[in-house]
């Protein structure tokens, strides 16, 4: 019985040992930020000044409906120009040309929440997807990829960026006014 203890006991010693002779010599101190960027696109916009992007970028999420409380989930960095906005938006059934069938009800709320990064510079802007987050965990199959549909919908959103900051007096067409 001894033995047994003492064979159980050296072996977890030379264990215990292996696995901190293992660790890394230099531990981080600050683990590396999960970088989740999803889609991306610069849009150039001739004769606007970095400020005037900046200030029609910052109109533009204000007027979005999607966003109920916009102090809480908007991040304004005025020294860089930088927006982060945290959004949620929904996929759109009726025009779709991924869907399984062009017969097709709406039984289904298929949505996500994205962070949308916008960093500002002269004459463009750069819109940054990431994070991104289905709202139901329901496996419906509306879409044969459902990443397509997703990246179709931030493509969206980012044409009606382009809109309001070229025409920021203006609606969208299909916008009904408020």
């Amino acid at each position: 019985m001894r033995r047994v203890i003492l064979a159980a006991t050296l072996s977890f010693a030379v264990l215990g040992m292996q696995g901190c002779l293992s660790l890394p010599h230099k531990v981080d101190e600050k683990p590396a930020e999960k970088k989740n960027d999803y889609f991306s696109e610069i849009i150039k916009f001739k004769g606007l000044s970095q400020t005037q992007i900046y200030d029609a970028s910052k109109n533009w999420r204000n007027n979005v409906v999607d966003y109920v409380s916009s102090r809480k989930i908007i991040q304004a960095d005025d020294n860089n120009k930088v927006l982060t906005i945290k959004g949620h938006a929904g996929l759109k059934f009726d025009n779709c040309m991924d869907c399984l069938s062009r017969n097709m009800i709406k039984v289904a709320d298929d949505s996500f929440n994205y962070i949308l990064k916008i960093e500002v510079k002269d004459h463009q802007a750069k819109l940054t997807f990431s994070n991104i987050e289905p709202r139901d965990n329901r496996n419906n199959h509306f879409y044969k990829d459902k990443n397509a549909a997703i990246k179709n919908q931030l493509k969206n959103i980012v044409e009606g960026y382009k809109f309001h900051i070229l025409h920021p007096n203006a609606q969208p067409k299909g916008a009904s006014p408020m």
